[in-house]
């Protein structure tokens, strides 16, 4: 056994209780698969598809198990004549009205294939003695049906080929009465900005009276979107805020990706999406909530770590979990206890102890994070046999707990030879005995040009392990905790870390990005982004600020003249290698070219002025100066001459413009010319120095950044130091409004400031805010200066998680690199809002640090 540690003590030992209940066969010795189980108001209706009479002659069959346990007698739910196909495992495929149950699946009988229903009483028995059509269907390989009751009626979907198509998914759906009344089936349409149908059914859920919202995923997008329909009670689709379809969350590991959905649930005001990347990938489930106003609200960090095995089963991938909308008087740990009502969620799993046994256990995790079951506890006591396709229902306190098992067969390993459950009492306490395992996967550097060398850390992770190990997303791997790779080829890598005890796994993994072709700069590409970039006002250019220009001309020896331009890029528009692109800049007449080869190495014309390029890739500092070179054209042109010009000089305008790895910036540039006549010229351009000039192109640029995470959960927080220069064209700062509002956005943060609020002093330039006394949430410190630009934000103590996070990724995260979309709009007195917009580009201090710096 490996001890693991670095922030908590060696674990001696790390358990998994081997069996907390009494389990017991449900229905008869049988081959069975699509198992579903339904929670009734004092009893459980379990269902499968029962194979007792060959492959040949598949049934849905059912039996209900009461509160304790005792079982009637299973009896036939589907007609004697029918055909149900197999459906996915861990599927909801019934439902109870109050009064009965309704069970749905995919049929191919003889008189035509189609989605099928019954209406089942608590008593076992079919309304009218027989199953009904609820829909023909065109195919059979992926109907994938589900049903929910939604106040009034039944709310069912299933998946066929579209209309007039030989291939593709496309999601329908009808609503069912009490008596088994089928309505008018509606298709789903397309997602706005997909040409073609690919549509994956997850979940139905019950939300305000008789709406229910479907989720799905459209694997036609790409990358493949979740989806949010919100289905009303008379079967119309309901837009929210004028949309119909709902963008949640996309399956990239990147912008607003977060996985695949893996459970539903409404709290009363709002749709809760647990998502994951992968069991095999990570162990984090993020959730996302999706309120009734059209709100998406995207997770800051993770809401749990929950662990799986890997048993080669489909529930591998993406298993699922049910929501518990109440749960009370929970005893969380020895010392505390939940007296008031909450919701819950039941993630259910599997092992693979050894070739011959599975095993199924779970985790019990309050919807403010809190895990009940940090060392998870097996619900079975099999001694061999496939354990797999687990389901549960809950009433009150009590969940029914079900699988398909293969304990019972002669050959061994064998799967769904019966089904077993257990019955457990949620008021029991569960195993939070730490340290418990935990996987913390750490790298660096995380992006760079092949061949890059990463160094892994995996010693921050915590627990007893049987094994651990890192998979690099290369093709090779190693069982260490702390190795060094090297990744010689360009692309995206998703490298793995492993920790495995007792047969179930933790997972965390780091994306690895190799390849000159990435943008951000020498800071990398960012890992999270939070908020949306606001509008640019006419003339403002956010890659490209220039701070100095000079040109300096020497009238006593021919092209001996100088030039030196200087600014900022937007390092997040800058590749991070350089190798193979290319500038051109124009100040007036004369054009500068010179390129980049596959050594890092400038390559300027051989002919002409010398030129020099140099950059700094992190802060976007560069700088382009030339000696050697011919500016008497430029200067003439715009009447800087060979003549004696004393302070406090000449106004002059001089054209520039500048493309540099596809970006581009032009401007005219004012500076101020001075000149000896027969000696030498000199034109300056400084930005924001008095009579220094000034260019007619707005700007903003951030010049330093900091943020520090506090609080604890679930009510954290962050805060954030933000300094930099955002102005307008000619001149540099906005003058503000006589009314009216200056708006500043943080990442999904926002706070308006009445520019009554604004004050300076007669004779200064500095706008200052003056928050309210006892101000410590929000922006608490603004200043401005009109005459360059420059401002200094900070904002204290805003939510870090919950309904409005900022977005700034939480310690939880795998992400070290994060960008904040920083917005303004001012009221200005020049009658129209100024807006601008730039990232604030952050880099955790250290990994696995609450403190945040400018990259």
């Amino acid at each position: 056994m490996h001890l693991v540690r670095l922030t908590c003590c060696l674990a001696l030992t790390l358990c998994i209780t081997t069996f907390a209940a009494t389990d017991f066969k449900v229905g008869p010795d049988t081959t069975v698969d699509s198992l579903a189980v339904c929670a009734g108001q004092t009893n459980y209706l379990v269902s499968w598809r029962d194979l007792r009479n060959g492959p040949s002659t598949p049934r849905i069959t059912g039996t209900v198990v009461t509160t304790t346990g005792t079982q009637i007698p299973d009896f036939p739910i589907s007609d004697v004549g029918g055909q149900p196909v197999a459906a996915p495992v861990q599927r909801a495929t019934s439902a109870f009205d109050n009064a009965n149950y309704l069970v749905v699946w995919a049929d191919n009988r003889s008189g035509g294939a189609g989605i099928r229903g019954a209406l089942v009483s608590p008593q076992g028995v079919v309304a009218g003695g027989h199953d009904f059509l609820i829909a023909p269907v065109t195919t059979l390989n992926n109907n994938n049906p589900q049903v929910i009751f939604a106040a009034a009626d039944y709310c069912v979907a299933w998946q066929d080929t579209p209309a007039g198509s030989s291939g593709g998914t496309q999601i329908f759906y009808t609503r069912i009465s009490f008596a088994g009344v089928v309505q008018p089936v509606v298709a789903l349409p397309l997602n706005s900005g997909t040409t073609s149908y690919n549509q994956s059914l997850e979940f139905l859920v019950r939300g305000l009276d008789a709406e229910v919202l479907l989720v799905y995923q459209d694997l036609a997008a790409s990358p493949a979107a979740c989806m949010g329909v919100r289905i009303a009670a008379d079967n119309t689709i309901a837009a929210t805020a004028g949309v119909s379809q709902t963008l949640l969350f996309k399956r990239e590991i990147a912008d607003n990706g977060f996985g695949v959905p893996v459970a539903v649930g409404y709290d009363g005001t709002q749709y809760i999406v647990l998502s994951s990347f992968g069991a095999q990938i990570d162990s984090t489930i993020f959730q996302t909530r999706f309120r009734i106003d059209g709100t998406v609200l995207r997770p800051a960090g993770s809401f749990a770590e929950i662990a799986q095995g890997a048993t080669g089963l489909v529930e591998d991938v993406f298993p699922r979990g049910i929501y518990n909308p109440s749960v009370s008087n929970v005893q969380i740990t020895p010392s505390i206890v939940n007296n008031t009502a909450t919701s819950e969620w039941l993630f259910l799993r599997n092992i693979k102890a050894s070739d011959t046994a599975y095993h199924i256990f779970f985790e019990r995790v309050l919807n403010d994070g809190t895990n009940r079951d940090l060392n998870p506890v097996i619900q079975d006591s099999a001694q061999q046999g496939i354990l797999n396709g687990v389901v549960a229902a809950v009433i009150g306190t009590q969940y029914l707990i079900v699988w398909q098992d293969g304990r019972r067969l002669p050959s061994q390993p064998s799967a769904g030879g019966n089904i077993y459950g257990v019955l457990y009492d949620d008021t029991q306490l569960g195993d939070v005995t730490k340290p418990f395992l935990k996987a913390i996967a750490r790298a660096g550097p995380i992006s760079g040009v092949a061949p890059l060398i990463v160094q892994f850390v995996g010693d921050s992770s915590s627990g007893a392990v049987d094994s651990f190990g890192w998979d690099f997303g290369d093709g090779t791997s190693v069982a260490t905790l702390s190795p060094q790779h090297t990744y010689t080829a360009d692309g995206t890598y998703t490298a793995v870390l492993s920790l495995r005890r007792f047969g179930y796994q933790l997972h965390d993994f780091i994306r690895i990005a190799v390849g000159g072709t990435l943008l951000g700069g020498g800071g990398g590409p960012a890992q999270s982004t939070a908020g949306t970039l606001g509008a640019n006002s006419s003339g403002v250019n956010p890659y490209l600020l220039v701070s100095n220009l000079v040109l300096a001309a020497d009238y006593k020896t021919a092209n001996s003249d100088q030039l030196r331009f200087f600014g900022y890029f937007d390092p997040s528009n800058l590749p991070i290698s350089l190798k193979g692109t290319s500038g051109v800049l124009n100040i007036g007449s004369n054009t500068y070219a010179f390129s980049i080869d596959s050594t890092g190495k400038v390559v300027v014309p051989s002919t002409g002025a010398k030129i020099v390029f140099n950059i700094n890739l992190t802060s976007g500092a560069f700088v382009v100066s030339t000696t050697a070179d011919n500016l008497a054209p430029v200067l003439s042109a715009v009447g800087a001459k060979n003549e004696t010009v004393t302070k406090p000089g000449k106004t002059i305008t001089i054209p520039v413009s500048f493309t540099f790895a596809n970006l581009s910036y032009q401007a005219n540039v004012t500076g101020n010319y001075l000149a000896t006549a027969g000696k030498s010229g000199r034109f300056n351009y400084q930005f924001a120095v008095k009579d220094q000039g000034a260019t007619d192109a707005g700007f903003i640029h951030i010049s330093g950044a900091a943020a520090k995470e506090g609080g604890a959960s679930p009510n954290r927080t962050d805060s954030f130091g933000v300094t930099g220069t955002v102005g307008v064209g000619t001149t540099y700062g906005v003058i503000k409004a006589a009314s009216g509002n200056w708006t500043i956005a943080l990442g999904n943060y926002t706070e308006s400031i009445p520019v009554n609020l604004l004050t300076t002093t007669s004779k200064g330039t500095i706008y200052t805010y003056k928050p309210p006394t006892g101000k410590k949430t929000g922006i608490v410190v603004f200043q401005y200066d009109t005459a360059s630009g420059r401002f200094a934000l900070q904002v204290k103590n805003i939510p870090a998680e919950g309904d409005a996070a900022c977005g700034l990724p939480l310690t939880t995260a795998t992400a070290n690199r994060a960008d904040m979309a920083f917005s303004v709009t001012f009221a200005s007195a020049t009658g129209s809002d100024y807006q601008s917009s730039i990232y604030v580009r952050l880099a955790r201090k250290k990994s696995g640090s609450k403190s945040w710096v400018l990259r």
